[in-house]
């Protein structure tokens, strides 16, 4: 670039980094001007020939100019913001670069709808100096850039946010980034970091911004106060979103139209967010305390309005809450009722959190003790059954157990069940609902008729124990009732799509199931960190039985805001560590001297069972496989009454942790397998968990290879790559190669696509050793070079290379040329 170049991006994308970057690698001194001074005269006064010489005109000034650079031997002209000269200016700066030869440096922003002078514009658009354009940051950059400096990974929430604030200026990202670091906003949960607050954004951006808005007409100015206004209060709820038809109501088509042409709002289908997230910081602090208290009631009035006029607002739960939070805000909209309308929707849009604050600002307390109306007792029972506060549940059962209201005899009737199950078990409780005419389903729509908030929660505690005791049909049954309407609590959707993950995985796979989880997701419309982390951490124990460990790495971590409290009971840390185990990563042994025991209650089978699977894990890594599987089949004979369901995951882990020569444990496998089959409805992964246990005590390699296409189908993945390698080394023992090289080659090709598994059967088989000469003739036949050509560059006869390309096909259990290169380039990644 030794003739320079011209550097062009958005404004904040950097352009005047680079340039002064490339000016510092300029061999002897550069004369640097700035577009911002806009005119030639201004532009170029402060040089000394230009001064010397007193010239006013154009070309009087360019030859100043010309005999200044070259009388000091600049080795270049630097121009930094052109987009601002004017033509006259512009008009030397070409004429220095093309007529004059100088080697010049420009940086300029452009963007759309920006003038930029025709002159500067024709430096590059004509060939004269090369052009390098400087994008806005991209997600990934962001995301490297962040956790570089706070030295953790952080979740995809936090990187959205920073995108979005910075808007992929660098510039601003690393004065934000700067702002939260020293600031101490970071807290490091899970060995993830999560941005606790917003960062403040830079004191000249505010300033700037301030400034802009004080020329702005007074209606324009007006809507950046409703931002100004709505954004503390709401947060980042809707991430800077407003909605688009209240905004109407408020300040007028007319007025949003010209905000919009004045690039101060962005418009996106139904909803309006301003183009700079600061611009409302600027302001806020600016707009007097009786002023916000009418904006945000206006505010609140329209959000109402526009939805009893149908507009695309959201859900009504959304309305309520929005207009709740801009109400409840001011003293005078604290009212009960409003408490309790706003408190309602915040806990079907599933913000538990938020709904204990509202009811503890409204008392002016956070004891429970201290709660009369029994409507936002029951609410904040509610919450905190979410928050799985079991202290604040048992103080207000014991202190509202002989209220009478329909809401509050819901909860405590919902309870009664629940440590019913707990002190009868499965079987009883089932029975006892069983005698509705309507059996199981029956029971529940009768309890939802009565009380539909406790009545869907009653639906997943029933839908949950015939899961687990394997009454599939009974559980299909109840969650199609349940499901379509369990908005009525947001965090319950995902309970429900919890045990919902066990129905599918069991009847149709871990894909379906995995299907499932994403599009419960998908479907949330409330952006609170309870919902996202519950419907993170539910995706990610679909993706880690569907073998997509990667994946689920990345939803545990993006759901560590919620880790830190009780509510997964830090489930999410321990299916980080299930992870790390079955890939092979080094960590604490957490599980060590946790002895679980089966009692009466469903629940402690499926909590005893994820325990010993993580013991197991830990175990058979460990090199003591023979103990992972004792420790799997005693507590699967202990569970297999109360929850059979959970003792299949127990089974599936045996079988592919025992040695296929321990005839002893593999009867006990079948036996087990066989009483399980004999307790629960048919279901396709019953059956394949049955197949594969009694073709590895046959020592049947065909046999196991059928088990495994099965578990490849059902999309157990992990399943299915350690049978593959067990059936490689039965095909092994029976001395038919072919089979067995195919075999490895099939359990190779699923944990690369997993990303790894650490398995016993995994550790045992190794890709094929070719030999020096067969992996130089097949890395050349990857490149689509014929046998002749290449006999022809090894100097080898075409007889020779043919036998060396079957006896490497043989290796791989292959039976062509391009099956042959498609293996060797899987093994060799």
């Amino acid at each position: 670039m030794s003739s320079g170049c011209a550097v062009t991006g958005p404004p904040g994308s950097g352009t005047t980094t680079v340039l002064t970057s490339l000016a510092g690698r300029v061999e002897g001194p550069t004369v640097w001007v700035s577009g911002v001074r806009r005119s030639a005269e201004l532009v170029f006064a402060h040089l000394p020939a230009v001064l010397a010489a007193g010239e006013t005109s154009l070309a009087g000034t360019r030859w100043a100019v010309a005999r200044q650079l070259s009388e000091d031997r600049a080795g270049a002209l630097v121009v930094d913001d052109a987009h601002l000269l004017d033509d006259d200016a512009g008009a030397i700066v070409h004429s220095l670069a093309v007529h004059d030869g100088v080697p010049t440096f420009v940086a300029c922003s452009v963007e759309p709808g920006a003038r930029v002078p025709d002159a500067i514009r024709a430096l590059w658009k004509d060939g004269h100096l090369p052009r390098y354009e400087l994008a806005l940051l991209g997600v990934d950059e962001v995301r490297a850039y962040v956790e570089h400096v706070v030295g953790a990974p952080v979740t995809s929430r936090d990187v959205d946010s920073l995108m979005r604030w910075s808007q992929g200026r660098p510039s601003l990202l690393v004065e934000l980034v700067a702002s939260s670091v020293a600031d101490d906003l970071w807290a490091v949960i899970n060995a993830t970091a999560v941005l606790t607050a917003r960062p403040a954004p830079p004191t000249t951006l505010v300033e700037e911004l301030k400034s802009t808005a004080d020329v702005l007409p007074e209606d324009v100015y007006a809507i950046v106060e409703v931002f100004a206004v709505a954004a503390p209060v709401l947060g980042g709820r809707l991430l800077d979103w407003l909605p688009l038809a209240p905004l109407i109501d408020v300040a007028g088509m007319d007025t949003l139209v010209e905000a919009e042409r004045a690039g101060v709002i962005v418009v996106d289908g139904a909803r309006v967010r301003l183009a700079s997230p600061f611009l409302a910081d600027a302001i806020a602090g600016h707009t007097p305390t009786l002023r916000r208290a009418a904006i945000a009631n206006r505010l609140s009035t329209a959000v109402t309005t526009s939805a009893l006029h149908g507009s695309e607002i959201g859900s009504n739960d959304l309305v309520q809450t929005i207009a709740g939070l801009l109400t409840t805000d001011a003293s005078h909209g604290r009212t009960l009722s409003r408490t309790q309308t706003t408190a309602r929707s915040a806990l079907r849009l599933g913000d538990p959190t938020m709904v204990r604050s509202l009811i503890s600002s409204f008392y002016g307390s956070d004891a429970t003790a201290d709660i009369v109306d029994p409507e936002l007792a029951v609410l904040y029972g509610w919450a905190s059954t979410d928050l799985n506060d079991t202290s604040s549940i048992l103080t207000l059962l014991a202190r509202w157990n002989n209220d009478q209201s329909p809401r509050w005899r819901g909860f405590i009737e919902f309870f009664t069940a629940y440590f019913t199950r707990r002190e009868t078990g499965s079987a009883t409780f089932l029975r006892q609902h069983d005698q509705h005419p309507d059996g199981l389903r029956g029971a529940v729509a009768d309890w939802i008729d009565r009380d539909r908030l406790s009545g869907v929660w009653f639906g997943y505690l029933v839908a949950e124990t015939a899961i687990l005791v394997g009454r599939y049909s009974d559980a299909r049954s109840i969650l199609d009732a349940v499901m379509p309407h369990s908005g009525d609590n947001g965090l319950l959707v995902f309970s429900l799509t919890m045990i919902e993950l066990r129905l599918e995985t069991m009847t149709a796979g871990a894909d379906a199931a995995a299907a499932k989880a994403e599009t419960a997701r998908s479907d949330s419309a409330w952006r609170s960190d309870h919902v996202w982390a519950a419907a993170d951490y539910t995706c990610a124990v679909a993706h880690v039985c569907a073998g997509r460990l990667d994946v689920a790495r990345t939803e545990i971590r993006d759901c560590a805001p919620f880790v830190a409290g009780p509510a997964l009971d830090g489930a999410p840390t321990r299916l980080m560590d299930r992870i790390d185990r079955m890939t092979g990563v080094d960590g604490p042994a957490r599980n060590a001297g946790v002895a679980p025991s089966v009692t009466a209650d469903p629940y402690s089978a499926q909590l005893g069972g994820d325990t010993v699977v993580d013991q197991a894990w830990e175990t058979a890594v460990g090199g003591r496989a023979t103990a992972a599987v004792d420790a799997l089949l005693e507590f699967g004979d202990l569970a297999v009454d109360a929850a059979p369901t959970v003792v299949v995951d127990l089974i599936e882990l045996a079988a592919r942790f025992v040695s296929i020569t321990d005839r002893r444990r593999l009867a006990l496998l079948v036996a087990l397998a066989e009483r399980v089959e004999g307790r629960v409805e048919t279901a396709r992964r019953m059956r394949a968990v049955v197949d594969y246990c009694r073709a590895l005590l046959a020592g049947e390699g065909g046999g196991v290879e059928a088990a495994a296409q099965t578990y490849r189908r059902l999309g157990l993945r992990p399943v299915a790559a350690d049978a593959f390698a067990q059936a490689a080394a039965l095909f092994r023992a029976d001395g038919d190669s072919l089979a067995a090289a195919a075999a490895t080659t099939a359990a190779h090709r699923l944990t690369r696509d997993m990303g790894g598994l650490a398995s016993p059967a995994q550790t045992s088989i190794a890709p094929p050793d070719l030999t020096r000469r067969e992996r130089e003739i097949v890395r050349l036949a990857s490149q689509a070079l014929s046998n002749q050509q290449i006999a022809d560059r090894l100097h080898l006869s075409v007889r020779t290379v043919e036998g060396h390309i079957l006896r490497a096909s043989a290796k791989f259990g292959v039976q062509d040329r391009r099956a042959l290169v498609a293996a060797w380039e899987e093994s060799d990644r």
